[in-house]
C-alpha cells in the first residue's frame, strides 16, 4: 500500500521567521560543486563470475539512470528494454572489489564506470528528464520513537548506511550527523519531534550541506509509521506528514520526498526540444573561446551547441537542450556566465538569451 501524504500545520510564525531569517544569514551558495561520481556505480554481488556480472551490470545501468534522470525508478520503455539487452555497450570497465562498510562488514561488489556521453545520447533517446549534476546535499536529522523508546539516527549504524546507499542511488550526496557529544549537547529526539526548529539550525552549523532535512519518525505496534517531514532550502520550507509507512522502510521514504523535492526544481523534461540563440560578450582571447564551449559542453541539459557567428567579442550560439530559456538561465552557473540585465528591456525572441563571460576573470 503506498504511503498516504497530507500537509502539515503551520507552526508558530515567530518560530518560523526567526528561523527562516537565521537560515538565509548562513545559506550556502545555490550551484554546489558537480557530482563526479554519477557514472561509476557499485552493486552488491554474491560471487564473481562472468553470469553474475551480466546481470550486475543491468542493474548498474538502472541506477546510473536513475541517477541522471532524478527519476526513483526506470520504466522500461522499448528503447530502455534495448539498452538492458546489452548493458555493457554503454561501459568503459567494470571490476570486481571487496569493500567494507560504515558497520565494518565486508561484502563482494561490481564496479562499473559507464560512459557518460553515451548515456546521455541513451537518456535522450529515452525521453528521460535530466538532473544537472551540480546538485544540493542534503543534511538529514531524523527522530525514530516507538512505544517503548526513542533514538537518532547517525551516521555509521545500519539503518544510516541504508539510507545512504539509497541516497547514492538517487544521485545525491547525503551528510548524517554524527550524533556524539557536540550535537547531543545542542538537540535530541525530542527538538525534532517538538519542531524546536532553532535548535535544529545551531546543530547543523557544523555541516556543510544546502538542504537541511528533518524527520519525526512515530512507530506504531503494528509495525507502521507516520512521518513528519520538513526541508528548508534556501528560503524555502515544506513539510509533510505521510501515514502508514512501514518503519523499516521509513527513512527511505522520507529521503526520497526530499530528493523529489530537488528534481521537482531542478530536473528538466525531455518532452520538448529547444534551441536557443545564446549571445555571449567578453570572449576576447581564444583562451576565453575555448573555455566557455568546454564549460557548455559540459552541461548534461544540453545536447548539442553549434557556432553561429563570432565578431569583435561576441559569440553566438545555438544551443539544443530540453530546457526552456527561462529554465537555462537557472542553470548556467552565475558566477561564469552573468545574464545581460539589458536584455529585460528590449524585444527579444524568447529564445534568445545574452550574457556576459566571466570565467577568465
Amino acid at each position: 500500500m503506498k504511503p498516504r501524504i497530507s500537509f502539515g500545520f503551520l507552526e508558530c510564525r515567530v518560530l518560523k521567521l526567526c528561523f527562516l531569517l537565521m537560515l538565509a544569514s548562513s545559506a550556502h551558495p545555490l550551484f554546489a560543486e558537480p557530482l563526479d561520481w554519477l557514472y561509476d556505480v557499485e552493486v552488491e554481488v554474491p560471487t564473481r563470475s562472468p553470469a553474475i556480472a551480466e546481470n550486475a551490470i543491468q542493474r548498474a545501468l538502472k541506477i546510473c539512470l536513475m541517477r541522471v534522470s532524478g527519476l526513483d525508478e526506470i520504466e522500461e520503455s522499448d528503447v530502455i528494454r534495448s539498452a538492458l539487452e546489452e548493458p555493457s555497450a554503454y561501459l568503459l570497465q567494470y571490476r570486481f572489489e571487496t569493500v567494507t562498510d560504515p558497520t565494518g562488514n565486508e561484502k563482494d561488489v561490481l564496479e562499473a564506470n559507464f560512459d557518460k556521453k553515451l548515456i546521455m545520447e541513451l537518456t535522450q533517446r529515452a525521453r528521460l528528464p535530466i538532473w544537472p549534476a551540480d546538485r544540493p546535499s542534503i543534511l538529514m536529522w531524523m527522530s525514530i520513537r516507538s512505544a517503548s523508546s526513542s533514538s537518532m539516527l547517525r551516521t555509521g549504524n545500519s539503518e544510516g548506511v541504508r539510507i545512504a546507499q539509497r541516497a547514492r542511488d538517487r544521485g545525491v550526496e547525503l551528510v548524517l550527523p554524527l550524533m556524539d557529544l557536540t550535537d547531543r549537547q545542542l538537540l535530541n529526539a525530542s527538538s525534532i519531534d517538538g519542531k524546536f526548529w532553532l535548535d535544529v539550525r545551531e546543530a547543523s552549523a557544523r555541516y556543510s550541506a544546502e538542504l537541511t532535512l528533518a524527520v519525526s519518525s512515530h512507530q506504531n505496534i503494528f509495525g507502521d509509521a507516520r512521518l513528519y517531514v520538513t526541508v528548508w532550502f534556501q528560503d524555502h520550507r515544506e513539510s509533510w506528514i505521510i501515514d502508514k509507512v512501514e518503519s523499516e522502510a521509513a527513512g527511505i521514504v522520507a529521503l526520497d520526498h526530499a530528493v523529489d523535492f530537488l528534481t521537482d526544481r531542478f530536473s528538466i523534461d525531455r518532452a520538448i526540444q529547444h534551441i536557443l540563440s545564446i549571445e555571449v560578450s567578453n570572449i576576447d582571447t581564444i583562451h576565453s573561446y575555448s573555455e566557455l564551449l568546454r564549460y557548455l559542453e559540459r552541461q548534461e541539459f544540453i545536447d548539442r551547441l553549434e557556432v553561429a557567428s563570432y565578431h569583435d567579442g561576441v559569440i553566438e550560439l545555438e544551443i539544443y537542450t530540453p530546457s526552456a530559456a527561462e529554465r537555462f538561465e537557472t542553470l548556467v552557473d552565475p558566477d561564469l556566465l552573468i545574464g545581460d540585465d539589458t536584455q529585460a528591456d528590449v524585444q527579444t525572441s524568447a529564445d534568445s538569451l545574452k550574457f556576459g563571460w566571466q570565467g577568465s576573470r
